[in-house]
């Protein structure tokens, strides 16, 4: 074969590639079962959504905390003098049912849906700083937050909003709040 030839030969082969490879591999690759229903990264929004609700939680959380001891202290009527050494030990008795009470009544009403706080899950550390008073509250577990497709608010193990569940996003309730006391 000279040179020519092969030229037309390879011209021609291509030709003939092109027009029956390619339209047979789109039809096999359009008419495939199982396609996507869903877009690209749709999943990563519904993880970027679930993320975001859970740091509006635990803001929440936070002012809530935050809330609830400004007004605990204000019900008591607790002053600097009630948070020296020798009398914060019966201050923190006093105050802590008080917090507990108006922390539960300000998570209840999150907008969205009841926020599933254990009080007796906490563990409250009171102590003074300066002209101010510092309350921990460490949550001993671990809320779980479904990721789901349908952007519904759910807390349980439970499937029982019909949606995807694409897995967890984990909330650690915990809080350190600082109000200043006259």
């Amino acid at each position: 074969m000279n040179k020519k030839s092969k030229i037309y030969f390879t011209v021609l082969f291509m030709l003939l590639f092109v027009s029956v490879f390619i339209p047979y591999a789109l039809n096999i690759s359009f008419s495939k079962k199982g396609k996507f229903d869903k877009y690209i990264g749709e999943s990563q929004l519904h993880l970027i959504k679930t993320y975001e609700t859970g740091e509006v939680i635990l803001f929440y959380i936070d002012q809530g905390a935050r809330a609830a001891l400004k007004q605990a202290i204000s019900n008591l009527g607790l002053t600097q003098t009630d948070f020296n050494r020798q009398k914060i030990n019966k201050t923190k008795k006093r105050l802590l049912p008080e917090f507990q009470n108006n922390f539960l009544k300000i998570t209840d009403n999150f907008p969205e849906t009841k926020i599933p706080i254990i009080i007796d899950e906490y563990e409250f550390n009171l102590k003074r700083k300066g002209n101010s008073v510092e309350l921990l509250g460490k949550y001993s577990d671990i809320l779980k937050l479904e990721i789901r497709t349908d952007n519904k608010i759910v807390f349980t193990e439970a499937e029982i909003i019909k949606g995807e569940r694409l897995g967890y996003y984990l909330l650690n309730p915990s809080f350190r709040e600082t109000v200043a006391i006259t």
